[in-house]
């Protein structure tokens, strides 16, 4: 033990003129981790992770809780009682519920019950409480047990009473030895041999505490120097992982203390080095933060002392000297935190690709080489070829790397693209500008081939890119510039075989034997070398391929014979074997999985991943999940451009890349090395933008398993971190909504999924993430949503409208059904009102009926007199007057020479013919036979004849035969006035000419009546009877009269009557 002391002190004592040699033994680099630019963690006092993986920081600026890319802040509140009490946080422990206890710097001790949000006070002012908020809690320890402890600085230990929930101190007796030293308490530790046992650090040494006793004990150790730091003002306490202590102090450096032995190992810094904080990882190396030294790292296996601190102009050192905490993490990362610099961490290189660097290696090699082409010759040998020529020859049994060509005047002096082995231990190496050479590794001489001679047109052809063996001895020679060779080595001849594939780039010969040809600028070809058909891939309109690049610069099968093609800025192209016939390419490029469009080789490790290099990192295609996973600085590939065609598939199936700055394979032990799995977790749900606690603190947190929402409140977006702090960035994660995605979306870096105007109804949001190596879900997290609909549209609601539509199809169907009794009982009162009405009007009917009948047994009476007295008026009377007239003309005739005698016969004559003919009128009036229209026309037709006899006159009418009953009154009154107005014309107008029209229109019956005659005047006082009784008959008749007539213009009638007043 004291050799080793020796050996410590000498260790430091050189390292503290040789800082950087150390720091560079570390494979480790630090990060200061950069959060919001608003955010501002200051001093990190204290950092804890939780059981969910969250990381907890008590800083000066409050409690922060970090998820590795967000960081949010809980700070103290004056007019939020929920608030933390200070937002200068000393020390956090969880417990048992997940629950976080803060101890602050004078504001007591709060709890932090997550599910509510909300911080529950234990200080002065708390009611029940004796806990004094002035004091500083500079640590909290969470015992196996479930018991918080808590060192109060001036108040000694005390501990939680969940019973009572409040805090107890631990008081010592008066009698006991350590009563002072028990006050100032600045750190604690529970005893891994025996928990009862807590190691307390007070400001004068180190303390062991007893919990069943309740009772402290001082350490009497005999051989404590006075300069141990066990002896002084103690900070910190960590026990490593076998069970020794390892106590830091103020000014006195860091010790370790086998509480077994007794034995006490000192590690002073010139007696001047403060130790803030201590932690111990899982291997017992030990991290020792000092207060203005930065960190030391105590290597336990190799028993060696790092110093870690600030560098000027340096971003990977520490960003502060001062070193608050320390927290060592499950995915070996040593948490950092500083002194007004915020939060800083280690992170372990655990790179799953490494540089090719051989332990033995010839002068000249340099790790950091330009590998421009990789091969593997017929003795298993590794070729690394460089850009100006050389060749690297690596022995993988002897892992030793010499120089090829060394010496030799005849060698490449260019750029090397490709070499094929042409059997016996010779092999043809193709350059950029040289054509290629032939190289026998058996003796070592060396040939030197161009296409053309330089000085030729197609000088450009001695730049080879690639070879391919097309039989035993002949060669395809792919040339930038000058199209495809073919070269015989038996006969040393060199033809051109096809100058349409100009700039060849990459030859491969497929299993079905046929020969593909990549080419820059011209596509894609393949050769059938039995029929020399030769099938081109263009990308052109028509083109069913989906060939849809220029470029073809590498080219590989995999082990299902799927066909694989790189180009320069369209990605990769697969050709399946199922489909090479139809050849019918998919695609993959930087949108769906490849990190970059420039492919620049591809090798197939085995049925399980393909390997492709590009100008932006490796990228591993899984052939069971169809997915790319992608590599970078992150998994130890410093330089991400990989050099065109510099791959390698070794026989040991390594995988070697070549690149701008050395070569890379896969680290299999840390490729195969599962990480520790980690969360996924929902950070916050956020309604309308604003965190669901905004709109209500009864909201519960993100961590309840189910939330109930409103209707309107359905505008949700879900914040989701996977807890993984090595990369972040490169964790694939997916979500789904169940009922509205049908499918899972994929993050593509966002950490949050945003749903608008949701239904009502039940969803469960679930994210999980995915392993990078074969894409399986290693964690879920997730919540239901129920989003309650409106109360007019809840379940008991819809009961509510059915026993209201129920209702109310009963309300109408009662309605209904009294309607219809209503309108049964209206339709019987109207058919018994009906029926009494009918018997009413059948009684009115069968009176008017009677009347009627009675009224036609008076007409019939009537018609018969009428008859009668017509027949005796013309029989008895008509005949007397006939007689007389006759008698009277047979007198005349006899005294004719009697003149008065004859005068008097002769008037005796005209009267009794004039009566006779107003005998035939009145018997025509009185006719029944005669009262119709019809018959008063060819009466006034007659009449018209008779009295106008030796006058021009015209008769027209309109009148149809059909029998018009008229009564006998309009009759006799339309007669007579046609008759007088006749009469005055034939005996007073002194007319030739006379028109009479009798029509029948719009229901009216019209007489007109025309003459030429002389006319007189109507303002004449006297107009004579004739016109008087014209007039007065119109008016019994209620017709209208119109007589117009002027002196020496004639003079004209137009009666008008309405047919319904002459109808009978």
């Amino acid at each position: 033990m004291k050799i080793f002391t020796l050996y410590i002190l000498a260790t430091l004592f050189f390292f503290k003129l040789t800082h950087s040699v150390f720091c560079q033994s570390i494979d480790r680099k630090i990060e200061k981790v950069i959060f919001d630019q608003h955010e501002n963690t200051g001093t990190v006092y204290c950092i804890l992770k939780d059981k969910q993986g969250f990381i907890w920081l008590g800083t000066s600026t409050g409690l922060k809780r970090f998820d590795g890319i967000n960081i949010k802040s809980y700070r103290f509140n004056p007019i939020d009682s929920f608030s933390v009490s200070s937002s200068e946080v000393r020390s956090i422990q969880e417990d048992k519920n997940g629950d976080l206890w803060i101890g602050t710097i004078n504001k007591g001790i709060n709890k932090f019950i997550r599910r509510e949000e909300k911080f529950v006070r234990y200080d002065k002012g708390q009611s029940g409480n004796n806990f004094l908020n002035e004091e500083i809690v500079p640590q909290l320890l969470y015992t196996q047990d479930n018991q918080l402890w808590a060192c109060v600085w001036g108040a000694g230990l005390a501990y939680f009473d969940e019973v009572n929930n409040k805090f107890e101190y631990i008081v010592p007796d008066s009698n006991e030895i350590a009563p002072v030293l028990s006050k100032h308490i600045r750190s604690i530790q529970t005893s891994k041999t025996d928990s009862n046992i807590l190691w307390v650090g007070t400001r004068e040494g180190l303390l062991k505490f007893d919990r069943r006793l309740k009772k402290y004990f001082p350490l009497y150790l005999k051989d404590i120097p006075s300069g141990s730091a066990l002896s002084g003002f103690i900070f910190s306490i960590v026990e490593d992982k076998d069970n020794t202590l390892w106590i830091g102090s103020q000014n006195k450096g860091f010790c370790n203390y086998d509480p077994f032995t007794g034995k006490i190992s000192n590690y002073g810094f010139n007696n001047n080095t403060s130790v803030l904080s201590i932690a111990s990882d899982i291997s017992g190396n030990v991290w020792i933060g000092t207060a203005g030294d930065g960190i030391f790292y105590f290597d336990a296996k190799e028993e060696k002392l790092v110093n870690y601190i600030k560098q000027k102009n340096n971003l990977n050192s520490l960003p502060s000297n001062i070193i608050n905490s320390l927290f060592v993490c499950d995915e070996e990362i040593v948490w950092i935190g500083t002194a007004g610099t915020g939060l800083a961490r280690f992170v372990s290189a655990s790179k799953k690709f490494i540089q090719f660097n051989p332990s033995k290696k010839t002068l000249g090699f340099n790790k950091d080489e330009y590998v421009s082409h990789i091969f593997e010759d017929d003795d298993k040998d590794i070729w690394l070829c460089g850009a100006d020529g050389r060749v690297f020859i690596y022995n993988v049994k002897q892992d030793r790397v010499q120089i090829l060509f060394n010496g030799k005047n005849v060698r490449p002096r260019s750029k090397i693209y490709s070499v094929i082995s042409a059997g016996n231990n010779k092999y043809l190496i193709a350059t950029f500008n040289e054509g290629f050479f032939i190289y026998d590794k058996k003796s070592g001489g060396m040939l030197h081939k161009k296409l053309y001679p330089d000085h030729s047109v197609l000088w450009h052809a001695n730049k080879v890119t690639s070879f391919l063996k097309a039989t035993r001895e002949k060669y395809y020679i792919g040339t930038d510039g000058a199209g495809l060779f073919e070269y015989d080595l038996n006969t040393d001849n060199i033809h051109l075989y096809n100058d349409n594939m100009r700039n060849v780039w990459a030859l491969f010969r497929g299993k079905s034997g046929d020969v593909w040809v990549g080419t820059w600028g011209n596509g894609l070809f393949r050769l059938n070398e039995s029929t020399n058909e030769i099938e081109s891939f263009y990308p052109e309109p028509n083109d069913k391929s989906l060939f849809t690049s220029t470029t073809a610069v590498c080219i590989t099968q995999d082990y299902k014979g799927n066909l694989w093609v790189g180009t320069q800025g369209d990605g990769l192209f697969l050709l399946e074997n199922d489909k090479i016939d139809d050849t019918v390419f998919k695609n993959f490029n930087s949108s769906n999985g490849v990190p970059g469009d420039l492919i620049m080789g591809i090798a197939a490790e085995d049925e399980n991943n393909l390997w492709i290099s590009t100008q932006a990192g490796l990228a591993r295609y899984d052939y069971k999940t169809k997915a790319f996973t992608f590599y970078d600085q992150q998994d130890g590939i410093e330089q991400l451009e990989f050099n065109l065609g510099s791959i390698l598939k070794a026989s040991d199936n390594k995988i070697y890349f070549g690149s701008l700055e050395g070569m890379y394979l896969i680290n299999k032990k840390n490729y195969l090395t599962k990480r520790n799995a980690f969360n996924v977790v929902i950070t916050d749900i956020k309604l309308f933008n604003n965190s669901i606690r905004i709109y209500n603190k009864n909201y519960p947190s993100s961590e309840y398993e189910s939330l109930t929402l409103n209707y309107n409140q359905n505008f949700l977006a879900f914040e989701f971190a996977p807890l993984n702090y090595l990369d972040p960035s490169k964790v694939a994660c997916e979500h789904i909504l169940e009922g509205v995605d049908n499918d899972w979306v994929k993050a593509e870096g966002r950490r949050f999924a945003n749903y608008t105007d949701l239904p009502p109804g039940e969803y469960k949001f679930i994210v999980r993430i995915l392993d990078s190596e074969n894409n399986a879900a290693i964690s879920f997290a997730s919540i239901v949503v129920n989003i309650r609909p409106p109360i007019w549209a809840t379940w008991y609601a819809y009961i509510f409208y059915v026993v209201v539509f129920m209702s109310v199809l009963l309300f109408i169907r009662k309605y209904e059904l009294e309607k219809r009794a209503r309108k049964i009982r209206e339709r019987l009162r109207k058919r018994q009102a009906e029926a009494e009405m009918r018997e009413m009007h059948l009684k009115a009917e069968t009176a008017e009926l009677k009347a009627k009948t009675l009224e036609q047994e008076k007409e019939i009476e009537k018609q018969k007199i009428r008859n009668r007295i017509a027949r005796d008026l013309h029989d008895e009377i008509g005949s007397n007057l006939s007689s007389i007239s006759l008698l009277s003309s047979i007198l005349k005739d006899e005294f004719n020479s009697d003149f008065e005698l004859s005068n008097s016969l002769s008037r005796i004559e005209s009267t009794a013919k004039n009566s006779v003919t107003s005998i035939r009128d009145i018997v025509w009036f009185i006719n029944p036979a005669s009262d119709s229209l019809i018959d008063l026309i060819r009466k006034m037709n007659e009449t018209t004849e008779s009295m106008l006899r030796g006058k021009e006159y015209y008769f027209r009418h309109n009148i149809p035969d059909s029998d018009i009953k008229i009564t006998p009154e309009i009759k006799r009154g339309i007669y007579l006035i046609f008759k007088e107005t006749l009469n005055n014309i034939s005996k007073h107008s002194g007319a030739d000419k006379v028109k009479i029209n009798v029509n029948v229109e719009n229901n009216k019956f019209i007489l007109t009546i025309d003459d030429n005659g002389k006319g007189f005047n109507l303002n004449d006082t006297y107009s004579g009877n004739g016109i008087n009784n014209i007039k007065s008959r119109a008016d019994e008749l209620s017709a209208s009269l119109k007589i117009e007539s002027e002196i020496g213009k004639g003079f004209s009638l137009v009666l008008k009557l309405q047919m319904t007043q002459m109808r009978d």
